[in-house]
């Protein structure tokens, strides 16, 4: 059985389409990772801010 010109062509469309699509995925999840990157690095600024905080009432307190 010999695909015709049709199929062949029906099958490399869907395969570009899903290629486009994977291409997509890798994009939004690289974005999603850079969102998530900064989202930690904010926290770990936020929690050097809170010991900081912490570390000079202590200090008060011991005087």
């Amino acid at each position: 059985m010999e695909a015709t010109q049709d199929q062949i062509l029906a099958l490399l469309g869907e395969y570009v389409v899903r290629e486009r699509l994977y291409e997509n995925d890798i994009r939004l999840g690289a974005t999603q990772l850079k969102d998530l990157e900064t989202q930690i690095e904010t926290l770990k600024t936020k929690i050097l801010e809170y010991e900081n905080e912490a570390k000079e009432y202590a200090d008060q307190g011991a005087d």
